[in-house]
């Protein structure tokens, strides 16, 4: 089998001059590429681990040969490369935009550069433009994010839309850099009407106004979608890529184009002829969300799930920490005869990946893409013909593209079976918060032990004084009569 696969791509340097700057727009083919060294590759969660609320960047890493007097490896920094390609032996093939990438890093031999870029959901980790203090914040006017998202219920459609996204829009135009294009729709898992979906969880409880990082914001929302965050070249718009946040086994619904719909409505479909040799594994047990659990910042554990199954990759999807769910819970228990507990968002969770087969597996195959619909997608159903006419589902957590050299896909799980991991948790974050958020709790509840105790000492101290008040006048009025007593011993002395 020949697999006809081209390359192109346009990458914009900044080239400063004194105060100034100006940018070459430098356009490369594969014949630039030096052999075998371009690959994107992207996931959602660790190898192992099955998890839910990725959000990583997509990474280009390539060698290219850049003959220009005015580029050097620093002048590579923060460029931007556009990247497209195409599979000409395919029917009707197209040329497809596979992303928009950002150099982080750049090292030079010659006229070669060896070049590691992010696409654009690297700008949501806030140190890549934010020069103010890191970590968490204790005041609500240093943290915008927090600022919104704490006071008033909102879907996770707009939390993102406009407490996430707005405030990496905001800096990023700031510091003069193109705005991240998006698109949250409004189908996405746990996007509750208004009055019952979710809040941040307030200061004077959690003990601090959160993290800075739009990132970890985006991840706490993606994790109550049941799914990821990613760059995905918009069906509508084939020269623009947008984020998008996507539960697994996404089928959308509602309103949206035929193309949109298109590019989620079939799964990958790997035929075994595409399959390199000794290339699959596939796992002959699928994983199994066995619970979902919280335990909110008032210590109350909450769980939704059924009975544990043996050898099943048994897997606990664990939400403690997540500050909106917490907001949901404190800000509201009871609204309309309907209660805000966590488990309408944790059966919604367990339910979403419920619709798709999580069936750990590792594969390398060549297959062709002719179009944008066709192309994988993270948290995409997959189906895989292991041997021939021998079909099994899974959904994609990790796909490597490597350009003459095909495609790697990966679902995983694989730890989730090991018994000591069968209430696999997915990964613990901000352990300083949680540990602040209790400590918070633990000096609130003191504080009302104590002024219950000094309310009752000064009850206490008042009586006291009070029955030495009174002591007092009972002295001196008996004094006051026992002078009586004297003076009419006296008189009757006299008498006498």
């Amino acid at each position: 089998m020949l697999i006809e696969e081209h390359l192109r791509g346009i990458i914009y340097i900044p080239v400063h001059d004194g105060d100034s700057y100006t940018v070459i727009e430098h356009a490369f083919t594969e014949d630039d590429v030096i052999q075998g060294s371009c690959s994107i590759t992207s996931r959602c969660c660790d190898d192992q681990t099955f998890s839910v609320g990725g959000v990583r960047p997509a990474e280009l890493a390539i060698k290219l040969r850049i003959d220009l007097p005015e580029v050097n490896a620093y002048t590579l920094y923060g460029a931007k490369i556009r990247l497209y390609s195409t599979y000409s032996s395919a029917f009707s093939a197209e040329e497809t935009l596979r992303g928009e990438f950002w150099v982080t890093s750049a090292k030079r031999t010659r006229t070669i550069y060896a070049l590691k870029a992010s696409d654009a959901i690297v700008w949501l980790d806030s140190g890549a433009y934010d020069i103010s203090s890191a970590g968490n914040t204790q005041t609500k006017t240093d943290n915008p994010i927090y600022r919104y998202c704490v006071n008033a219920i909102r879907t996770i459609e707009a939390n993102f839309t406009y407490g996430i996204m707005a405030y990496v829009n905001n800096q990023l135009a700031a510091c003069e850099i193109e705005p991240v294009k998006f698109d949250i729709r409004k189908d996405i898992t746990n996007n509750f009407p208004d009055e019952f979906s979710f809040a941040l969880l307030p200061a004077e409880i959690s003990g601090s106004c959160g993290s800075r990082s739009p990132r970890d914001y985006a991840a706490y929302l993606a994790q109550l979608a049941a799914g990821c965050v990613q760059m995905i070249p918009c069906p509508d718009e084939p020269e623009v890529c947008k984020l998008y946040l996507t539960p697994y086994g996404y089928q959308p619904t509602g309103d949206c184009s035929d193309a949109f719909r298109a590019i989620w409505a079939d799964p990958v479909t790997i035929t075994y002829d595409t399959i390199a040799l000794e290339g699959c594994d596939i796992a002959d047990y699928e994983l199994y969300v066995q619970k979902t659990y919280i335990k909110t910042y008032d210590e109350t554990g909450w769980s939704s799930g059924s009975e544990y199954r043996k050898y099943c990759g048994n897997v606990v999807i664990d939400l403690s920490g997540n500050p909106f769910l917490d907001g949901r819970w404190y800000h509201g228990h009871d609204i309309n005869g309907v209660q805000k507990n966590p488990f309408s968002v944790l059966s919604g969770i367990g339910e979403q990946l419920a619709k798709c087969a999580k069936r750990p597996f590792a594969l390398k195959c060549h297959p062709q893409f002719a179009r944008l619909a066709n192309y994988p997608k993270l948290g995409q159903r997959i189906r895989i013909e292991e041997q021939p006419r021998e079909w099994k589902e899974s959904i994609i957590t990790k796909m490597i593209w490597t350009f003459r050299g095909g495609w790697t896909f990966g679902c995983a799980g694989s730890d989730s079976r090991v018994l000591s991991q069968a209430a696999k948790q997915s990964l613990a974050k901000h352990a300083e918060n949680a540990a602040k958020t209790h400590a918070n709790i633990l000096m609130n509840t003191a504080s009302a032990s104590v002024a219950a105790v000094s309310e009752t000492a000064d009850a206490a101290m008042a009586q006291a004084n009070q029955t030495v008040i009174d002591l007092r006048n009972t002295i001196n009025i008996y004094d006051s009569n026992f002078q009586g007593v004297w003076d009419r011993l006296a008189a009757l002395e006299a008498k006498e």
